[in-house]
């Protein structure tokens, strides 16, 4: 679907926030008329466009590549759109499954399926088609979520009751070199559920658990693991980013019927503002320090709205959703605009370590020749250079602590973007 040439450009245009908000809203079950779609709210004119619709009536995970694409989990389905244009790029069906999950892994999409399947919960697609790859026959369970550190995909997998109550849960490992799977490791020792995961740098898995409420961890370097108590009561989102992380590494999930910022590796609340949460989605806004937040009334769905706060917790207003606003992703359009002047080929790396305190080391698949440019979230560059052959270091000590973007450009045009965080 082609948007209008107008349209096309509200989307595009920065203003002075550089930063929008995706909103990836669900539909009336067994409805054809109100189903799935997605939009974008700009809070610079506090306007809201309507992107697209799916023809399912729900939505699990969006996920933005390099700033540029957007890739949607809806029921059975997959999506892809360009930011730029508003083209729906792909589309995939693979029925009576249910997706929970995006993940990105060089030229893969992968797609965790969380119920309907015995067998085969981790698909991969080709990002640039979303034509079907392989799958992973022994990620029988549905996943819960997962994360991607290195080459190797670390899921969470679950036993299940049958009002979907997860027990007896283990992280399931798989090889994304050639899609082989690798084992499976137990790390709670409550005999509860695996929960929602994330990393913390290029080493730490930690598991927040909601059934038991507590904290899983894993240190992939050494092997070391442990489950503690959460000292809060943990409401982590099933859809979406259950947890985000702002300039400085300061993670924010839900707990106590609220947004808040927690430290996981102490196990204790960072700051006493907490931001009202019920149901449904919440977005990080780092760069303009805001926190946009979603209600979901599933009785009465007319009720359904969004809210902006700042991180003191005070409210600066609603701003305009649709039908069930269940996914919210902040998307830097500012960036987008500094980075992308030109297409080009994709340019696959990795960074680490990850978050970084002096020496960043970049890691090609080949030996290359090109050009790097770090950018803060503003878009501002603060630092280039060059490289050649396939790793190079990269003293970052002298940059202040927050989160950046590095562009890696070869001399036959291939480019790309990654995130990393500065300590």
């Amino acid at each position: 679907m082609r948007l209008l040439s107008l349209c096309c450009f509200a989307l595009l245009s920065t203003g002075l926030w550089g930063q929008k908000l995706l909103v990836l809203n669900g539909g009336l079950f067994g409805s054809a008329t109100e189903t799935a779609n997605l939009g974008v709210y700009d809070p610079a004119d506090d306007s809201y466009q309507f992107l697209d619709s799916m023809g399912t009536n729900s939505v699990q995970d969006l996920l933005i590549e390099d700033d540029q694409y957007a890739y949607v989990a809806a029921q059975d389905s997959i999506y892809k759109y360009d930011l730029q244009t508003g083209d729906r790029l792909a589309a995939a069906a693979f029925g009576s499954v249910s997706t929970i999950k995006l993940g990105l892994y060089q030229n893969k999409l992968l797609v965790g399926n969380w119920y309907g399947s015995s067998s085969d919960n981790l698909r991969i697609f080709d990002k640039s088609d979303l034509s079907f790859q392989s799958s992973i026959s022994q990620i029988d369970k549905g996943v819960k979520d997962f994360v991607v550190l290195g080459d190797t995909l670390y899921i969470a997998q679950n036993s299940s009751t049958a009002s979907y109550t997860d027990t007896l849960g283990y992280l399931a490992k798989v090889n994304l070199t050639d899609n082989s799977y690798i084992g499976n490791d137990t790390l709670s020792s409550t005999g509860n559920e695996l929960g929602r995961l994330f990393s913390l740098g290029d080493s730490l898995i930690i598991g927040i658990n909601n059934e038991s409420n507590s904290l899983s961890y894993l240190n992939i370097n050494s092997g070391q693991k442990w489950t503690q108590s959460a000292a809060v009561n943990f409401q982590a989102p099933s859809y979406g980013h259950a947890v985000q992380l702002d300039q400085n590494g300061i993670a924010y999930t839900v707990y106590d019927g609220a947004v808040g910022s927690y430290d996981f590796i102490n196990n204790t609340v960072i700051d006493t503002a907490l931001i009202p949460y019920a149901s449904g989605a919440f977005a990080l806004d780092a760069q303009n320090g805001f926190l946009y937040v979603s209600q979901v009334n599933f009785g009465d769905q007319s009720t359904n709205t969004g809210i902006r706060y700042n991180l003191s917790g005070d409210s600066l207003g609603t701003f305009p959703v649709g039908f069930s606003p269940e996914v919210l992703v902040i998307w830097n359009t500012q960036l987008l605009n500094n980075l992308t002047e030109v297409a080009s080929p994709t340019l696959n790396f990795g960074l680490f370590p990850n978050p970084v305190s002096q020496s960043l080391t970049i890691n090609l698949e080949e030996a290359q020749l090109g050009q790097y440019r770090i950018y803060n979230n503003l878009g501002q560059l603060l630092g280039q250079g060059l490289f050649s052959g396939q790793q190079k270091q990269i003293d970052v000590q002298n940059l202040d602590a927050g989160i950046y973007h590095i562009l890696l450009q070869t001399e036959q045009g291939q480019q790309s973007t990654q995130q990393f965080i500065k300590r």
